[in-house]
């Protein structure tokens, strides 16, 4: 099992993902609902996002799966409040 490391999604993922149905999609729908390229599908992959093969050796990942490794795996920004002095 990959390491769990942070990553950086499209914020349209970050929006999308948690919308997927819990459903099986292949790469070409989830780049389509996600409207990301083939070869980020195809890095994710590489990188151990959640998949499966059927009998013939198609990829298919499950979209609620999918949802959950990016929201485990995002980098979340480091915030902090302003003073009572300070402004943007």
């Amino acid at each position: 099992m990959p390491l769990k490391t942070h990553m950086t999604f499209p914020h349209a993922v970050i929006i999308r993902a948690p919308g997927l149905l819990p459903m099986l999609y292949t790469p070409t729908e989830l780049e389509e609902d996600l409207r990301v390229p083939a070869r980020t599908v195809r890095e994710w992959i590489k990188k151990g996002m959640p998949h499966q093969r059927d009998v013939r050796g198609h990829i298919l990942i499950d979209g609620k799966q999918f949802a959950e490794w990016v929201r485990s795996h995002r980098r979340i920004r480091a915030s902090r409040r302003l003073a009572d002095n300070e402004a943007y």
